[in-house]
């Protein structure tokens, strides 16, 4: 199993220290061993939300418009300025709300600073209200998933076609435009489809790179996994092609629970161990967490759970 780090984009780590902490943290996950470090995506978070947040059970939007979310395009740039050996992704981008022509521009250019080591997390965006707010037409988020198929499409063509690019299709077109530079990575800059349910495991058969869950327990992870995996023979594609990875939290902890009450990746070295174990055993490849250990600060709370877990948890997977 690969591991990464979330670097909590939507301001966990305050400002004005919020730039530096985050590229801190990717720093260290950097020098530490970890395998990725993620940023996350919203332009802005409007004051009245009333649509359903998917991740947790309340369906109730865990941030208010106060949070500083920088930029993730201007964050993985940064990232790749800041770091040697990580892949640098975004989980995710909501793939409507910037015009494709501009997303692959911005992402070949971050891959150039890199040397290679940025992936695209790809999602459908599910915040109506977000949609409104940046002016985008109804259609865009009615038909967000139909929207996000086609601009990835656009962005491959740009990123792929060794010449000028054209790409005709219902939401955007262009003919015959130089996309220069191409991405570091022969092929275009892999791309993991976030989401669950049948059309994003559809997606990801067919445009997709790999599959990215969110804070999905075992057994649901386990369902999303299948979906996928049949969507891949359904489309006569190999699905060992697809790595499987997971956003999700991960606290070290000595709080002893209750039995069968412990919050999955919540616990000491011991227990998360048996819950890494069985989250690989259901098909968990890349796990993508913000661990959290035992400080006064959010920004030291997370620095030590990384710290503890390279040095107790990463030995037995490198």
């Amino acid at each position: 199993m690969r591991f990464g780090v979330a670097i909590g984009n939507l301001g966990a780590f305050g400002d004005p220290a919020g730039v530096d902490a985050c590229i801190e943290v990717a720093q260290a996950a950097d020098q530490l061993g970890f395998d990725s470090v993620w940023t996350n995506d919203h332009i802005v978070v409007p004051t009245n939300i009333e649509s359903r947040y998917p991740y947790n059970e309340t369906g109730i939007f865990p941030a208010s418009p106060g949070v500083h979310c920088y930029e993730p395009l201007v964050m993985m740039s940064a990232l790749a300025a800041a770091t040697e050996n990580v892949q640098i992704g975004c989980s995710v981008l909501v793939i409507p709300y910037r015009h494709p022509a501009v997303t692959a521009k911005m992402l070949a250019a971050a891959d150039r600073i890199s040397g290679g080591r940025i992936v695209l997390g790809a999602g459908v965006g599910w915040m109506r209200e977000e949609f409104d707010a940046l002016g985008l037409p109804a259609e865009h988020f009615e038909h967000r998933g139909s929207v996000t198929n086609e601009y990835l499409r656009a962005m491959k063509e740009m990123w792929t076609n060794s010449g000028p690019s054209s790409f005709h299709g219902e939401y955007v077109e262009f003919e015959n435009v130089g996309a220069y530079p191409k991405p570091a990575q022969e092929g275009g800059i892999p791309i993991v489809i976030g989401g669950n349910g049948i059309n994003a495991w559809r997606r990801a058969s067919r445009w997709g790179d790999g599959y990215h869950a969110a804070f999905q327990s075992i057994e649901s992870l386990a369902y999303e996994i299948e979906g996928v995996r049949a969507a891949c023979r359904r489309d006569r594609r190999d699905p060992d092609e697809l790595e499987i990875s997971m956003l999700s939290g991960i606290r070290l902890t000595e709080e002893a629970w209750p039995e069968d009450e412990r919050p999955l990746l919540c616990g000491n070295p011991d227990e998360l161990a048996a819950d890494l174990l069985a989250l690989g055993k259901v098909g968990l490849e890349h796990l993508i967490a913000t661990p959290t250990g035992r400080a006064d600060t959010q920004l030291q709370r997370v620095l030590d759970g990384i710290e503890t877990m390279a040095a107790e948890i990463l030995p037995a997977y490198q």
